[in-house]
């Protein structure tokens, strides 16, 4: 009922795997001692500040928005739209349509919290808090993907597929290697992503490397 009103969507959701059963007595390591302190010293600190509060309503929050850095906006850009692919019916994300619609959003919002963390009265986000917020809103999807019952999929697998479609919708199936990485799926523009790609296919049986030297589109080919 709840994802249905897309309530479960804007929710982060971690539920790992239960140790009741393993869970013997060890001595706490004092290597974490000080990072655990730190960390409650920090968020006791942030606690403690004065909020900013509407001037009508005293106890609704205010807060300022929070600018982003052109090098951050490029890195959620550049997220957002691996999102907005992977959410097509053979993406990813495809069974978890709603929560990767949203993906992006909860990346920028990870980064603001790690921001403001960082440093209380900061205006503006980084694009090292955006990828770091990249980074944690990938592993919610995968979370979110394996309560699904989806799999988590590696990149390079969703890599070799997308080319896969791609190379199934050509007239000619002998293809060389430059034509993958100059007409090919977006994200293998270059010769080793698109050598990657080609070697899973080859791998998991889906197409067969010919001898070098085949000619291909008149001329001799070093990897068909």
């Amino acid at each position: 009922m709840f994802d249905g009103i897309g309530l479960l969507a804007r929710m982060l959701i971690v539920a790992p795997n239960s140790t009741a059963g393993i869970r013997f007595y060890q001595e706490p390591a004092m290597s974490t001692d000080p990072v655990l302190t730190d960390y409650n010293n920090r968020l006791a600190h942030l606690l403690k500040r004065s909020f900013v509060t509407r001037p009508d309503m005293p106890d609704a929050l205010d807060p300022p928005p929070m600018r982003l850095h052109l090098d951050a906006k490029a890195v959620w850009i550049k997220f957002h739209d691996e999102c907005e692919r992977a959410i097509a019916p053979d993406g990813g994300l495809s069974t978890i349509r709603a929560f990767g619609a949203k993906l992006a959003e909860h990346a920028g919002r990870l980064a603001a919290v790690l921001t403001l963390y960082s440093n209380a009265d900061a205006m503006e986000i980084l694009a090292i808090a955006m990828q770091s917020g990249v980074t944690l809103a990938t592993y919610y999807a995968n979370e979110m993907l394996r309560l699904n019952g989806g799999a988590t999929v590696s990149r390079e697998l969703r890599t070799a597929q997308r080319l896969l479609n791609w190379w199934q919708g050509q007239p000619n199936p002998v293809l060389h290697l430059a034509t993958i990485y100059q007409f090919g799926p977006s994200e293998l523009r270059e010769a080793k992503a698109a050598r990657a790609a080609v070697t899973v296919l080859d791998e998991s049986g889906w197409v067969e490397r010919l001898p070098p030297n085949t000619v291909v589109d008149g001329k001799p080919r070093k990897e068909v």
